[in-house]
């Protein structure tokens, strides 16, 4: 996976003041004109045609500004992860709820999964901020039981997946790629059980049909008989969980 590219600051002209707006930019061959995106998490992109200059792509962006701004004041508030895990004090492992427990001490963040009791507990290192310490429990966590729900779920419905891996991507859920190996994101853990489950189905869906063609979504539909519905939820939850731990 290539590295993610470093993100920029543009000085914005505001009427209340200049604001420094972070951006990445990426260059496209065949594109005409210059675009601006925000994305789920936030993220701005400038995307811009190979052979324009990158002034003239800044200048393009500061033009942009205001509106920028008004997007990105409209989007959901940013939780962090405490007070995420505050209101929601559970992880979906397994296609269960399992109790979240958080501890600290002084030593290497570490994860303990109780089967037993159906509770999970995240031990976090004080000596780091909370919120890089949890974050790293987190992934932690959804490490240690994201690649065996997947194949659960994968010879549940007779699959044959490849490598399964857990990543920090910024705005998809998960991706499959063309020999069987699935990414999935690790705020999963996050989600309800159901939209865990369903995001990994629909992941799976792919090893049949790499694309989202009819057929693609036929064969969903045959893994997830809610699958319209969920997605619909998933939608509406993404803006917020896509923030998470940024």
């Amino acid at each position: 996976m290539p590295p993610l590219p470093e993100p920029r600051l543009c000085e914005i002209p505001t009427a209340t003041g200049p604001v420094m707006l972070p951006y990445e930019l990426h260059r496209r061959r065949g594109m005409r004109y210059l675009r601006v995106s925000v994305n789920e998490a936030d993220q701005v992109t400038l995307k811009v045609p190979y052979r324009v200059s990158e002034s003239i792509a800044i200048e393009y962006l500061r033009q942009q500004g205001e509106w920028l701004l008004g997007v990105l004041e409209r989007l959901p508030r940013r939780w962090s992860l405490s007070e995420y895990v505050g209101r929601k004090p559970w992880l979906a492992i397994m296609g269960e709820r399992f109790e979240l427990q958080i501890e600290e001490h002084r030593g290497r963040t570490s994860v303990q999964l109780d089967r037993a009791k159906e509770a999970i507990t995240l031990w976090l290192d004080r000596r780091e901020s909370r919120e890089a310490s949890l974050k790293e429990a987190l992934t932690s966590a959804a490490k240690l039981v994201l690649p065996p729900r997947t194949r659960e779920l994968a010879r549940l419905h007779g699959l044959t997946v490849g490598r399964i891996s857990v990543r920090d991507q910024r705005t998809r859920w998960g991706s499959c790629s063309e020999s069987g190996n699935i990414s999935l994101n690790w705020r999963l853990v996050l989600l309800d059980p159901r939209l865990h489950d369903h995001v990994i189905l629909h992941e799976l869906a792919h090893l049949k049909h790499l694309n989202h063609s009819k057929a693609y979504w036929n064969f969903l539909g045959q893994l997830d008989a809610d699958a319209s519905r969920h997605d619909l939820e998933l939608t509406r939850v993404s803006s917020v969980m896509m923030r998470l731990g940024r």
